[in-house]
């Protein structure tokens, strides 16, 4: 499976629900995890990573990080390692491992796209418009606050459409909350407008 997108934050907690549902037995993490980089692990590591079996039991899971940065001809090799792993007799990967490639940060045009089938890829898309108030009022929900639509708009208007910024400033927002949890426009403009403020005079003293 390769997981992609331009948005890292997104990618990244799409990758921990995926954990958490294959690695569900206590201990697993511990065991039946193994993390490889694209840029320092080979080919024949990758594919050997595979072909390993789960401990215990249960399902393994194998994590190969750092795709959505290598280069055209690293994506090429290890594009004809797995090829030749998968065309052999009982396959690639064994059965009870999955071998997830994680491509944060990357769009349509990175080589990484060309490492497996289309059916095998997830594209985690970023919210937009309308739909990136929606993704911030849910965030806010998640831990318990109250985001009003007005309110959700002024900060992405203050802090632009980086999501990660966007987690952040929620974040430090909610230190400030009363004991209603309210995240009200005035507590949203005078934190984010504060850091604002700030970046545009560290670039001009710059």
């Amino acid at each position: 499976l390769l997981l992609y997108g331009p948005e890292p934050l997104l990618v990244e907690e799409a990758l921990t629900r995926l954990t958490v549902a294959v690695l569900r037995e206590p201990g697993a993490l511990d065991w039946n995890r193994e993390v490889l980089h694209a840029d320092t692990a080979t080919p024949e590591a990758i594919v050997a990573a595979g072909l390993s079996l789960p401990l215990f039991g249960g399902q393994r899971l194998v994590l190969v990080r750092g795709l959505g940065e290598a280069a055209a001809r690293v994506v090429e090799r290890l594009r004809a390692a797995l090829e030749g792993a998968r065309a052999r007799s009982g396959g690639w990967p064994v059965e009870g491992t999955l071998v997830v490639f994680v491509a944060g940060g990357a769009d349509r045009r990175a080589p990484a796209l060309r490492l497996l089938p289309e059916a095998e890829q997830v594209e985690i898309r970023a919210p937009v418009g309308r739909a990136l108030v929606a993704w911030l009022q849910e965030r806010a929900r998640a831990a318990e606050l109250t985001l009003p639509p007005r309110a959700a708009q002024t900060l992405i208007e203050l802090v632009g459409e980086d999501l990660s910024r966007l987690a952040g400033e929620l974040e430090k927002a909610a230190v400030y909350a009363g004991e209603d949890k309210q995240l009200s426009e005035e507590i949203v403009r005078a934190l984010a407008g504060e850091t604002r403020v700030r970046q545009f005079w560290e670039l001009t003293q710059a």
